[in-house]
Formats: C-alpha cells, sequence, structure tokens
C-alpha cells in the first residue's frame, strides 16, 4: 500500500466506519418527549407575626424603703407584648397601665407574665410598699421586655413537581 493508494479511495471508503460510529451515537443519545413530571418554581405569599423589640428594661438593682421605680414610653405601636420576668427579695408592687387600659397590678415577689396590651403608651411603676423607717430595701434581678407585635407578609420561593413533556433518551424512556 502506498500513499497513492490511499488519495484514489473515495470519501464513503475512508470514513465509513467514524459516520456508522456517529449515527449509532447519534441515535443512541437522540433525546425524544415523553410524559413525566417538571420541576415548577413558584412563589407564595405567607403570612407571620413578626415581633420587634422597642423596649427593654434591666430591673437589676436596689429598690429602698417606700422607693419607686417609674418609666414613661410613648408611640410604641398599638399591639403590644410585654414579657416580665423580675423576682425580688422583699415583696413589691408591679403595675404595668397602657394607653387603654390598667393592664397588670400585683404584689408579690416573684413576677412571670406575658401580656398582650393595646395601646401606643405604656407606663411601668415597680413599688416597694414597705414603710420608710421599719421597711427593708428590695433588691431586684430580672427584666421587662416590650414587643410590638404585627402580621407581615413575605414571599417564599417554593418548587412543586407537575406533570409535562420532558426529553429523555429514547431507550431511558419507560
Amino acid at each position: 500500500m502506498s500513499y497513492n493508494y490511499f488519495e484514489e479511495k473515495g470519501f464513503w471508503e475512508k470514513h465509513k466506519w467514524k459516520v456508522i460510529l456517529a449515527l449509532i451515537i447519534l441515535i443512541g443519545v437522540f433525546p425524544i418527549q415523553v410524559d413525566g413530571y417538571i420541576t415548577e418554581h413558584y412563589t407564595e405569599e405567607e403570612e407571620y407575626l413578626e415581633k420587634e423589640k422597642v423596649v427593654s428594661i434591666d430591673c437589676d438593682f436596689k429598690l429602698t424603703k417606700a422607693g419607686t421605680f417609674e418609666k414613661s414610653y410613648t408611640e410604641l405601636g398599638d399591639a403590644l407584648r410585654i414579657i416580665v420576668d423580675v423576682a425580688s427579695t422583699q415583696n413589691i408592687d408591679l403595675e404595668i397601665q397602657s394607653s387603654e387600659k390598667k393592664e397588670i397590678k400585683k404584689t408579690g415577689k416573684i413576677f412571670n407574665y406575658n401580656i398582650t396590651a393595646k395601646g401606643t403608651s405604656l407606663v411601668v411603676i415597680l413599688k416597694n410598699p414597705s414603710l420608710p423607717i421599719l421597711g427593708y430595701d428590695a433588691n431586684l434581678s430580672g427584666k421587662i421586655e416590650v414587643y410590638h407585635e404585627y402580621i407581615t407578609t413575605r414571599n417564599i420561593d417554593k418548587t412543586r413537581q407537575v406533570p409535562g413533556k420532558v426529553l429523555r433518551i429514547w431507550w431511558m424512556s419507560d
């Protein structure tokens, strides 16, 4: 076989195995449309309750005999959640008033309350009811937190499987 022999052959004779192999590969991996499931992305609006801390009162202090601690707050929002977690060494009076009504008025040593209040302003009063001469100082610990609660919506991206046409290789389809 000399160099001239290959030049005299035609295109088919030179490349027939390459063309046959290319056709087999194309037919083997050629996609067709079949019924299946498509992953669809969609957005859904969801309502949820959001809390925003507006006030935090640190109650780690000493309340003197017949002493009073009073804090006033305004423009807090109309729906409030008040979380009271206060302990004392002596009996004290706790009073919380909103612009709508008196929310709580209790006497004791341990206060653990979760209160819902309406109104945009708030007054917190801690009072040591003991007598100035005969009473004791009250050591307080804990905190009072006020949250503004409101319902808001947010968009959540989700996926789902829906029926549709999908491309598959013919020998892999059902």
